[in-house]
């Protein structure tokens, strides 16, 4: 059994045999050896407390006088001394090529020092680094405690050991013998299960600045619902185009009225709106005035309410202007490729796979709970294709956005805006 005790200018190390009637201690002391505890510390005779305190001198082998004992007893081991705030630890004991310090008011157990396995900690850290280490504290360049604390959690376990040795083993073997387990999957389990910490996240260093977009796009967006009889189709598309692409910034490009080919009925067509991602590919959008009653019809069919005109219509202009796009392939993407390279980032080429519409129109409110929900089925039945957006939607993915980088930091403190209103 190991326990350290800091004992005033001392960090002490008390063994006491748990093994054997014999004391093998004394006798290895008695021939001249180092004893090794846990395999993280190595002792000689002269390191025991009494004789470290009476000779003063670290590491002779010191003549061991005390009769050999039929019992085993406890040894007191001087494993460091206080220099400042800090326990200085013998390089020696420890077996490290350089020197670690320990605060003073750490607590001190084995687990402080010995990982399963009889694995030394301290002396898996001196292997990576290249100067005295220091743990605890405030003192500029040492080990914060928590850190260190966080280390000992996240060091393997023997579990964690047994199931990487039995996944390594099943990856070699499987080729060629039938193996009856998963052991691969159950250290990967194991593992998923385990939080590893990467350093600080990057979310706090931008939540306030994401939050002012955020913020700003809201009021922006408001302002504009507020005001929607004050622009024109072209100034409104533009507006809210700006907005999309601040809310999906995967979108590095929009072009207005792009003109395709329609293969099949050999002619051309124009888009309205053409997005392209950091990838190249190709998605289509259309925005529309936010008309009153332009999303479902007034009048009830057998129960149910019906896509209006002007959502039916836009969900079948871009349905066949995915389908032109998808028929002219190949061909398509070397043209408007050579078209836009002028305003493509170098070296980006324009990919036509499985491209996505957006339709952002018309208002929520005023509907009834039973219009939402039929609502919520035409969004859904072409959600795979179409991306069917209202201005209530857009606001409220805002708004979600908003509160979501407010948590972060001082950004909290942003006065948010209440984006529908349901009356």
């Amino acid at each position: 059994m190991i326990v350290f005790e800091p004992s005033g200018e001392l960090l002490l190390l008390n063994y006491e045999s748990d093994f054997g009637p014999h004391d093998w201690v004394a006798r290895k002391f008695k021939d001249g050896e180092a004893i090794s505890l846990r395999s993280c510390f190595e002792f000689r005779v002269g390191d025991q407390l009494e004789l470290a305190m009476e000779n003063e001198v670290e590491g002779d082998a010191l003549e061991f006088d005390r009769e050999d004992r039929d019992e085993p007893r406890a040894y007191t081991f001087v494993l460091g001394k206080l220099n400042g705030e800090y326990y200085r630890l013998k390089s020696r004991v420890l077996g490290t090529k350089n020197t670690f310090y320990l605060h003073r008011d750490l607590d001190f157990s084995p687990k402080f020092f010995i990982a399963p396995r009889k694995i030394s900690i301290l002396r898996k850290i001196d292997r990576q680094v290249s100067e005295d280490v220091y743990i605890g504290g405030t003192l500029q360049g040492a080990i914060p405690e928590g850190a260190y604390r966080q280390l000992l959690k996240v060091f393997p376990s023997s579990t964690e050991l047994d199931r990487y040795a039995a996944a390594r083993v099943e990856v070699c073997i499987r080729e060629y013998l039938g193996v009856v387990g998963d052991a691969e999957r159950a250290y990967h389990q194991h593992m998923n299960k385990k939080i590893i910490p990467r350093g600080s996240s990057l979310l706090p260093m931008f939540a306030a600045a994401e939050a002012a977009k955020y913020k700003t796009l809201l009021e922006k967006l408001q302002s504009m619902l507020s005001s929607e009889e004050s622009y024109t189709e072209a100034q409104w598309q533009a507006e809210i185009l700006s907005i999309i692409q601040l809310l999906y910034p995967k979108y590095i490009r929009a072009f207005e009225s792009v003109k395709i080919r329609d293969t099949v009925n050999k002619t051309k067509r124009f888009l309205d709106l053409m997005l392209v991602d950091a990838s190249g590919h190709i998605d289509l959008i259309e925005i529309k005035k936010p008309f009153d009653q332009c999303i479902l019809s007034r009048r009830e069919y057998r129960g149910n309410f019906f896509p209006a005109k002007e959502l039916s219509g836009a969900v079948m202009q871009l349905e066949k202007y995915i389908y032109y796009l998808t028929k002219w392939g190949n061909a398509g993407e070397r043209e408007l490729s050579e078209f836009y390279r002028d305003k493509l980032p170098n070296g980006l080429s324009l990919k036509i796979v499985n491209p996505k519409g957006f339709i952002i129109l018309g208002r929520e409110v005023g509907m009834t709970m039973r219009q939402r929900a039929d609502f919520e089925i035409v969004k859904r039945k072409y959600q795979s294709v179409i991306d069917i957006i209202s201005y209530d939607d857009l606001l409220d993915r805002i708004q979600s956005l908003l509160e979501n980088f407010s948590g972060y930091g001082p950004s909290q403190h942003l006065n948010t805006l209440t984006p529908r209103n349901n009356s």
